[in-house]
């Protein structure tokens, strides 16, 4: 039995490969999370990615949605295109755990309660020693108030 031997096509690199597409001296300007559903990386044009790292240079015209190899290679920082996926990766993390969990939270000082008040539910958020207010927004169902309070005691611990 003769073996035979095929060539393979040259590896496409995507934009690495491309001629006029700076490969260094990115800078990440917003970072995002898809939440479960995937992207492609736009410079190597071959990775899944969830985090996306949106990166923008003086010397090119479009911002870039990558993942976080091609971040850290691009603004030649793997350790900040690393952190960046971290803390995403804990706030889903925190998140998930929240919304399994009791729809009362005490928290770095803070207590986050959800319930169904005048008809609709709701969110409080209370620092032990401050005041409680009500969420401005009625929420359609108890999964709604408990992400939007998530969302809202995460931008108030940072």
């Amino acid at each position: 039995m003769k073996c035979s031997t095929q060539r393979r096509p040259a590896m496409d690199h995507g934009k690495w490969s491309q001629q006029g597409v700076p490969q260094k001296g990115w800078l990440c300007i917003d970072f995002t999370d898809l939440e479960g559903l995937y992207g492609i990386c736009e410079m190597c044009e071959t990775q899944r990615i969830r985090y996306v790292h949106y990166m923008k240079h003086p010397h090119y015209d479009d911002v870039l949605g990558v993942g976080s190899d091609c971040a850290g290679k691009m603004e030649e920082d793997y350790v900040a295109a690393q952190e960046r996926e971290k803390r995403a990766k804990s706030k889903t993390s925190r998140r998930e755990t929240w919304m399994n969990g009791n729809p009362r939270l005490y928290r770095n000082g803070f207590v986050i309660v959800v319930s169904f008040r005048y008809g609709r539910w709701g969110y409080w958020i209370k620092e032990r020693k401050g005041e409680q207010s009500w969420s401005k927004s009625g929420f359609a169902s108890e999964k709604k108030a408990k992400l939007a309070a998530f969302e809202c005691f995460d931008e108030l611990r940072n």
